[in-house]
Formats: structure tokens, sequence, C-alpha cells
């Protein structure tokens, strides 16, 4: 450190006693401490003692501090080298009266063999602050300056608009001291937390090679598919980070005015999160029009399984970022507390976009907009979609399925800074055209619910399972008995402990048991499913597979008649009318009993735009290996056309959605002028002249305290 910071180190040789020069400073004031009451046990030597160490703690305040300050700015403007990695120590915490934005906690995760339904501290990321969002001051380029997204919408200039372009950098990734490399390791998380690393949580070569291969590029695809803004022509500098932004990883050339490279930065990490969270993410600096700029985000490894809900969990993380937190829609007037369902209180995004797509879904007018989680810790509540108002859209915390659906899109156009595409958005099923009683009527009435697709009142036993809403898989009722009582205006039942998800305001619905997704389940746990794209979940009455009992199996459907057309698994294609009951044609008698056809709309409404396509990640010969400094991995670092990670509208061939590498590419960072070049000198000269304003202060020094 005194080599890196020489200032700071001629301060700590003056102010530190010979031997003690490369001491901290606790210890350089102990040390002075004992020298002092060395001295005659005398009244007048005390007086003196406490004189010289009041006068040494003056001076160490006068002087280290702002010089280590202006030593640090100094370091980490021009040094790139000392600055690739941040320290492992925790953050600073913000003064208390700081105006504070909280982290948001997307998903934490089910305690093993626990009902999430009766524990709401389960289901929240521990309190932890971080200082509000800074703006980023930038400059014009040739001339040409920011047009907010606002003022562009207004002239209807759509050549002003392109989809958004998001960057992220990861070189938290390459230092193993930032990441879990073996059970038992000792680290500080991003959020300042001292953490003991488990064996799951190890960030293994392949963990890093899905999170940087697959993950990121196609969570960067979704919005960039369905977001456009106006893009950033102007030059833009990073402010100085603080606590959790200031944990990461940021390339210095981020803090030099330069034109932009993307409309978005994100930092990501993979560390083990103290809380148990899955993941969480903040926005760390915005532009002077409120639009987000740059934020960070933490992947827990032992998330990282490659699955499509991961993916869909980074999509939700940069949807953070991108401003779905309840301190964005309040700066746009979109918050509205209503009172809702049972007389309850709470927030909702009501602005003309989230109203009409919230009418058109449930097929009623008497809405006022999109529901937010009234339920959880800071970073859950108003920052995420209410459950029980939908529960799989990629906004809601704890989706069932993510869908990026109109709800998402409606929320983002609120905020004012993005256009949207609507044509891409994801279908979603939960009360879909049900009418205003789901919108606005419990979810049960005297333990009976008029919506059965949705919700569900059977106590799960084992072969009881059932399809969930959206038809995508086969799981069981989500309905517990919990450890104690249900709060009054949740009791739905004769049973006061008996409910669902607490996020879900206790309304029990079908989840989707792992590995029994229609698409991408394991067949071995799907007695009698077709596994494969566009399969979808029928509920069978007396049905039989192999003698085996089947209450609900994945079937191939043909959507390209007014009729639906079914196929078994190893039987023939045959029509399936809208909830009627149909005997399985198959060959050799392998069925038996009868299936319950589905509704035309909820087995065939997706789309093809911005979908959403996992390929699975090739093998590597250490794949299995923790992820360290001397092993040298191989990606990727311009995607190409096919790559899952390109973004359309891009500027170049050559612009990259991931940044994994320890330096930025070259092409990606624009040439320092001149003008750059010589603010060295500029930039150390305020610690040379802080220290030399300080010669009188520590002359004093001498002649009291030698």
């Amino acid at each position: 450190m005194l080599q890196e910071a020489p200032c700071l180190a001629a301060l700590l040789h003056i102010l530190c006693p010979a031997t003690e020069r490369i001491c901290p400073l606790t210890h350089c004031l102990t040390s002075s401490a004992s020298h002092a009451h060395k001295v005659k046990n005398s009244m007048t030597t005390m007086h003196l003692s406490f004189y010289r160490l009041a006068l040494l703690y003056a001076t160490v305040v006068h002087v280290l501090f702002p010089t280590r300050n202006c030593v640090a700015k100094a370091v980490r403007t021009h040094q790139v080298t000392l600055s690739a990695f941040p320290s492992t120590s925790a953050p600073e915490k913000p003064s208390p009266h700081a105006k504070l934005s909280i982290p948001t906690a997307a998903h934490t995760p089910r305690p093993n063999g626990e009902s999430v339904a009766c524990a709401s501290d389960r289901i929240s990321l521990a309190r932890r602050s971080v200082p509000a969002v800074l703006v980023v001051p930038h400059t014009a380029a040739n001339g040409t300056g920011f047009i907010g997204a606002q003022e562009a919408g207004g002239q209807g200039d759509a050549e002003e608009w392109r989809p958004i372009q998001i960057r992220a950098f990861t070189r938290d990734l390459n230092d193993p001291q930032r990441f879990c490399t073996a059970a038992g390791d000792r680290r500080v998380s991003f959020l300042g937390d001292d953490v003991v690393c488990d064996a799951s949580s190890v960030l293994t070569v392949r963990k890093k090679r899905f999170l940087l291969e697959r993950a990121l590029p196609l969570g960067i695809k979704m919005h960039s598919d369905r977001l456009a803004v106006h893009p950033v022509d102007v030059n833009v500098a990073l402010p100085e980070l603080e606590s959790t932004c200031a944990a990461f990883s940021v390339p210095p050339e981020h803090f030099v005015s330069n034109p932009a490279v993307a409309d978005m930065y994100v930092y990501v990490g993979a560390m083990q999160d103290a809380s148990g969270a899955l993941a969480w993410a903040t926005t760390c600096a915005v532009l002077n029009d409120g639009r987000p700029f740059a934020g960070v985000t933490n992947i827990s490894p032992w998330h990282l399984k490659e699955t499509e809900e991961v993916v869909r969990t980074v999509t939700h993380e940069l949807g953070h970022i991108l401003g779905f937190m309840s301190n964005y829609f309040r700066n746009v007037d979109a918050l509205k507390k209503v009172t809702t369902r049972g007389g309850m209180h709470r927030y909702v995004v009501d602005t003309e976009h989230t109203r009409r797509v919230t009418s058109e879904h449930f097929n009623c007018t008497n809405v006022y907009g999109i529901e937010l989680e009234n339920i959880g810790g800071d970073g859950v509540v108003d920052s995420h979609i209410d459950r029980r108002f939908v529960a799989d859209d990629l906004m809601t915390q704890r989706s069932i399925g993510g869908r990026y659906t109109v709800f998402s899109l409606a929320s983002f156009e609120s905020l004012g800074f993005y256009r949207v595409n609507y044509s891409c958005a994801e279908p979603s099923l939960w009360g879909l055209h049900s009418g205003c009683g789901f919108f606005h009527n419990e979810c049960f009435v005297n333990g009976t619910t008029a919506y059965p697709d949705v919700f569900c009142s059977r106590v799960p036993v084992q072969g009881d399972e059932s399809c969930t809403h959206d038809r995508l898989g086969i799981g069981y009722c989500n309905l517990f008995e919990c450890t104690q009582d249900i709060p009054e205006r949740y009791r739905y039942f004769d049973n006061p402990r008996l409910g669902g998800e607490i996020l879900a305001d206790y309304c029990p619905s079908v989840g989707l048991s792992e590995n029994r997704s229609c698409e991408h389940g394991n067949s071995e746990e799907m007695h009698g499913s077709f596994i494969g794209k566009g399969s979808r979940c029928v509920r069978g009455s007396d049905l039989r597979y192999k003698e085996g009992a089947v209450a609900a199996a994945c079937v191939e459907m043909d959507c390209t008649d007014r009729i639906l057309r079914v196929r078994v698994l190893g039987g023939e294609w045959q029509e399936c009318p809208e909830g009627k009951s149909v005997q399985p044609k198959s060959n050799g008698g392998l069925w038996s009993g009868s299936i319950i056809c589905p509704r035309h709309a909820d087995v065939c409404a997706r789309t093809e735009c911005g979908a959403l396509v996992l390929e699975p990640l090739p093998p590597q010969e250490n794949d299995m290996e923790p992820v360290s400094a001397e092993i040298e991995e191989t990606h990727p670092d311009v995607p190409n056309e096919s790559s899952a990670g390109t973004v359309e509208g891009a500027e170049s061939e050559k612009s990259e959605e991931v940044v994994h590498d320890d330096v930025i590419p070259e092409d990606a960072v624009p040439e320092k002028s001149a003008e750059d070049s010589g603010t060295t000198e500029s930039t150390w000269a305020p610690c040379l002249r802080h220290l030399y304003s300080a010669v009188p202060v520590l002359f004093n020094v001498f002649v009291v305290y030698l």
C-alpha cells in the first residue's frame, strides 16, 4: 500500500515511531500513547500526554484522511493495474443521514423441508442500505446532446430510438478473493458480510462458463429484444461509487470522461451471500434525466444451474438495474396507494400503460394498474409485482415461470425512459380473461375458488400431481399447514393455519416441481410424459400408462387447426375438443382411462419473438475444477450473429454483450485525448497541495510531542 501511495507513506513515516512505520493507524496511536505514559507519572506529564495525543489525533484527521482520499482517486484514475480488484475488506457504511436505496432481493431460497408460507423473514434480504444513485456527469459529443426518452417520444422520431445495449463487466469473476474456491474459505461478500464458503457455493469453471456464455448474454438479449432507448451518444464518467457499488471491480476507464460504449453498464459478481439470497441487484448511477446507467448484481454460485430459471433470474436482476424499483416509480409519480381485496392497502404502478394492459388481461374495465408486492422486507416490498396479482411475470418475486409479460413491459414504459415492444411479450395465463372477480375478490370464499385453473385446495400427497396454471409442467398444490395461525385477513379455510405461500397472499396454487417441465424435464421422473418443444400438461381421469397411475401428463400439441390435436407418449394424433374427455390412442394398449382436453388458448398461446432458446453448454476438460487465477479459460470475446448474446441494433459487429476479460478490449476503449492524458498532474496536485498546507500543523506536533 505504501508503494502505491507515496504521500500516505510519507505521512505515516512522520507520525509513527521508526519501528512501527508499517503499522496500521490504530497501532500508531497505541504506540504513541504507550510512549507518553512511560514519562514520569505526574499530573503535569499526564496533562502533557493528553495534549499530545489530542493534537496527534487532530493532525491525523486533518491530514491523513483527506490525503488518503486524494491518493485513492489518483491511483484509481491513472494506475490501471493497481485497481484491477477491490479490497476484500467490508465496504464503508453510508451516513445514516444519506438518502438511501435498497438492493433488491429478487430471489430467495426455499428452506429445505419447511413451508415458506409461514415465515416472512425467510423471503427477504437482510436489511442493508446503499447510497442513493448518483448522477453521471457527461458532456455532449460532437455537439449532440442527450435527448431524453420522454422528449424524443413527444417528437415521434422513431429514428431516435434503438434496442438498448447493455454491457456486463465481470472482473470479479477473475479474482479468487472475490468468490469461493473451496469449502471453508473465508470471504467478505459484496454487502460487507463475513462468509464461510460451503461446497455448493464454490465457483467452478463450468458455472463461470454458464454465467458468461449463456445466462448473461441471454438475459441481456431478453431486454434488448423488448426495450428501446435513445442511445447514449455523449461522453460519460462514473462518479465515485460508494458502499455496495464500490465493492465491485470497475474498470478505471469508466471514471474518465469518454464516449459511452453501451446504454447501460453492469458489474457482475458471483459470491456466496450471507443471507442465502439467490441473487440481488441495485442501480449505482443515473444519467441527467434519471435513466439508470450503471448497476451491480451478484448471483450466488450455488444457484448457477444450467436451467432456463437461472437465465430468467439474471434477466430479473437486470430489470431491477433498469429501474424496476419503488423509488424510480415514485420519482415519475407512477405510484398510487389503493385499497384492494379484503381492505388491504398497497401501492400500484398506476399509469395509462399499466391500466390498459391490466384491463385487457383480466377483461375488466374497473382496474387501477399493476399491484406491487406488499409482503417481505426492504428490497422486496414495492420493488416487485405482487405474486397474487400475477404469479408468472418476470418481475414477480419468486415467479412461476418468469415470463416477460405485458405487465413488466408496461411497468418499464411507465418509467418514461423506454419504448417497449409489446409484440414480443410472453403470454401469461394467470387469471387471463377471468373478469373483475379475479382482480377484486379473494382467491377463496368459504373454502371454494371460482378459478380452479389457477388456485388449488388439496393438501399435496404423493401421486396427487396436477398441471401448473400455464400448462408448462407438473407439480403439487402448495397448500401447507403452518405452525401458527395465518393472519385473519388471509384465512380462506376452516383451519386457521392452512394456506399457500405468503408472497401470494397465502393463496395456494400448483407449483412446478423440479425436473418436471414439459419441455425440459427428466422423463425418468415424469411417468407417461412426452418431453420436448411444444409439449403441454393435461389432467387425467383414471389415467394409466403401463399399469402405472398418471394424475397429469405432458403431451404433444398441434395448434394449427381450430380444434386442438394431441398425441400422448407412444400414441397417435387425435382431436381433443375443449373441455371434453378423450381416451388416448396408442398402440399395444399402453394407455387406459382418459385425458381432459384443455382450452386451445391455454396451450397454444406463445410467441417466437424474442424467444428464450437455451442451448446446451459443451463440456470442457476442467469444468469441475474451481476457478483460479492459474486456470486459463477461453471464452469468445466477440459474439457473432448466431451468438445467444448478440444484441440487435448494435453499432458494429464487434460490440460485445458480455465483457469477461480482465481488461476491456482495445476496440472498446476510446483513445485518450491530449486533454485526458494530462490529467495525472491535475489529479496528484490536490494531494501535494494538501500535504504542503499541513506542514505547520506537523511542525507543532514535533514541538509538543518530542
